[in-house]
């Protein structure tokens, strides 16, 4: 099976708003008229991650983390993916030789420098094949990973989850964790992480917060299935409406970053898009 997307691993520019929000320092308040939902879970998931603005010479923009892998808890460093598919690179037989290569080089200085490679299990089945594609643009076309699939025990924050991801023997792309926040098309084999976290009972629901994230002398974080209470005033609320696609009025929210405060949305009457096929919203910064 063969997958696209519209770029590559990436955490840029999504203002989730049902989710109490993105880039931010802390969220000051939060007002809404719709009836606030509880739930009975209160599990949650916290993710150390770390902003690159550059890597390996090139402007990167986006958020790593270090994740576990079976067998044997290996760590392997991957970007945050908006879409669904999780893959790691594949120790080969023998890195000289794999290095060796020219159609190898960038994968080798990917593994070499970034995520670090996966050793699956002796016994691992390889015959589920994984070709994994994005095109940026026509200049950036050939950049894939491709193998096959496996599933695997994924531990982040000490939570583990059962996850169907790729293993590439070859690649020339930086490997990344399938977040979900946005489909890929045409669609993957197996769930997101986020999905996963909650078909596994690990979240209460797909949602998630984010604080500090573009600050490159220290870690920002991402909480799974909640909001840090210590950086969040306010209500927090759970919309019960994603089945209602088009225009709807939203939450307004407060950002601050250091001295200088932010709305969003900016508008009077605060709106945004909703899309029943993806677990966020758009805010609409004006109309």
């Amino acid at each position: 099976m063969g997958y696209s997307r519209s770029s590559g691993p990436a955490f840029r520019g999504l203002v989730l708003a049902s989710l109490a929000l993105l880039q931010s320092v802390s969220l000051v308040a939060a007002e809404s008229g719709l009836e606030r939902r509880q739930t009975s879970q209160s599990q949650y998931v916290l993710m150390p991650v770390k902003y690159n603005l550059t890597i390996l010479g090139q402007l990167d923009g986006n958020l790593y983390a270090s994740i576990l892998f079976e067998p044997n808890n290996q760590t392997i460093t991957l970007g945050m993916n908006t879409d669904s598919v999780t893959w790691v690179p594949e120790q080969p037989a023998s890195i000289a030789r794999f290095c060796a290569n020219s159609t190898n080089t960038e994968g080798c200085k990917i593994a070499g420098s970034v995520s670090g490679y996966y050793t699956p299990e002796s016994n691992v089945d390889k015959t589920d094949y994984f070709n994994y594609t994005y095109i940026e643009d026509e200049d950036e076309a050939g950049l894939n990973a491709t193998g096959y699939w496996t599933e695997n025990t994924v531990t982040v924050g000490g939570v583990s989850v059962d996850l169907q991801i790729g293993v590439a023997e070859t690649w020339n792309i930086i490997p990344s964790l399938g977040l979900g926040l946005w489909p890929t098309y045409p669609p993957q084999k197996g769930v997101s992480y986020l999905a996963a976290l909650e078909q596994q009972g690990k979240i209460a629901g797909q949602y998630l917060s984010c604080y500090d994230l573009t600050d490159t002398n220290d870690s920002g974080t991402i909480v799974f299935g909640g909001v840090d209470l210590h950086k969040f005033s306010g209500k927090f609320t759970i919309w019960s409406n994603f089945d209602l696609p088009g225009i709807t009025t939203t939450p307004g929210v407060r950002v601050l970053l250091g001295d200088n405060a932010t709305s969003i949305p900016d508008t009077g009457a605060p709106q945004a898009l909703v899309n029943p096929f993806t677990p966020y919203v758009h805010n609409i910064p004006k109309l």
